[in-house]
């Protein structure tokens, strides 16, 4: 059996290496289009992830993407548990192109961090004038209807012990001083394709589940930790209801 799982990863990971060579190669010649070619970049992701969910026998189930606009910019705030969470990611924002806020230390990864640079507004925490260029770039994005996603708990919540790490206070005044809604959603069971992020990988059926949406229309800066809050709480809920590991069992009724 474990042979069989070997086996596998190694298709797997041959697929995505394959279609991850053809996105350096997409992007290259997209990034000569300026806005235009990023639309393009982000459309070649979701191509990406679904077609190697496909080709890998895992199963992407999305629910309430209805609730998100097709034409509306957001701030989309998931939980993150595992690197297959980028794949999912993908995959659940259907109808809207967006970037990733990602940290500067990605752009060292080979191949990916090439994408990355592509495509991510890069963000150094520490350094108030990279916080400052970050939002002017989502400001930008956002006129061409370009959503930004972002971790709020910062780092991957790999034991997940609770449903949920503290959350960061950057994507919501991100959010608030670009007046962008804020569209919270869950992710449940991309950490079933690599346990542990350890191999041998494991075809499996990842869920992601959209809240309502939140407006920040008006808000100022005394608003986010309520924005925070509000997103955190809804988030919370979801993984409560609905994450194998912390729904209430029959017997616990």
């Amino acid at each position: 059996m474990i042979v069989f799982r070997y086996l596998y990863s190694l298709w797997a990971g041959l697929v995505f290496f394959l279609l991850m060579l053809l996105a350096a190669v997409v992007y290259t010649v997209a990034s000569l289009f300026g806005m235009r070619g990023l639309n393009y970049m982000l459309g070649y992701n979701k191509i990406w992830v679904n077609l190697w969910a496909v080709l890998s026998g895992v199963k992407l189930v999305i629910e309430g993407a209805e609730k998100v606009k097709k034409s509306q910019p957001y701030i989309f705030v998931v939980n993150h548990t595992s690197m297959g969470d980028a794949i999912l990611v993908n995959a659940a924002i259907k109808h809207n192109n967006f970037t990733p806020l990602a940290k500067v230390e990605v752009k060292k990864i080979p191949i990916m961090g090439y994408i990355f640079k592509k495509v991510a507004v890069f963000v150094d925490r520490g350094d108030k004038e990279s916080r400052r260029k970050s939002v002017d770039q989502m400001l930008e994005h956002a006129k061409h209807g370009i959503s930004v996603m972002v971790f709020p708990e910062g780092t991957r919540n790999k034991k997940m012990e609770q449903p949920l790490l503290p959350f960061h206070s950057g994507a919501f005044r991100i959010a608030i001083e670009t007046q962008l809604p804020v569209a919270p959603f869950v992710l449940i069971g991309a950490n079933d394709l690599m346990p542990n992020e350890k191999l041998p990988l494991r075809p499996c059926t990842m869920t992601a589940i959209f809240a309502n949406p939140i407006e920040t229309k008006g808000m100022t800066e005394a608003d986010i930790p309520a924005l925070q809050q509000k997103a955190y709480d809804a988030m919370y809920d979801l993984l409560m209801q609905r994450h194998p590991k912390f729904k209430p069992k029959l017997g616990d009724i």
